[in-house]
């Protein structure tokens, strides 16, 4: 499981170093948009290696807000409407007759 997450970040990296430069930008102009330092956006092109908050600042500044919200899709069940295997009883009513 290490290994893998280790090429799934490198991937990551690499997307992002191949999408800035097919949109023309230098390392240094991504870490002045993205309001970060130009060391964050190396050690996330090189080994993908970086804090949410520095990857979605990237990603906001290529453009690619859209590659955060696959990440986390909207949900569209409340988990607290999901069965939880307990059955709910009803009440028996007033215990107290007349």
């Amino acid at each position: 499981m290490y290994e893998e997450s280790e090429q799934l970040m490198m991937s990551i990296g690499n997307d992002i170093r191949r999408l800035r430069l097919l949109k023309g930008l230098t390392a240094i102009t991504l870490a002045d948009r993205a309001r970060v330092s130009l060391n964050a956006v190396r050690h996330l092109e090189n080994d993908g290696r970086a804090s949410l908050q520095t990857f979605v600042k990237i990603l906001c500044a290529l453009g690619k807000q859209d590659w955060i919200r696959a990440l986390a899709p909207t949900i569209s069940i409340n988990p607290l409407d999901m069965p939880n295997g307990k059955t709910r009883r009803r009440g028996k009513g007033n215990k107290f007759h007349e």
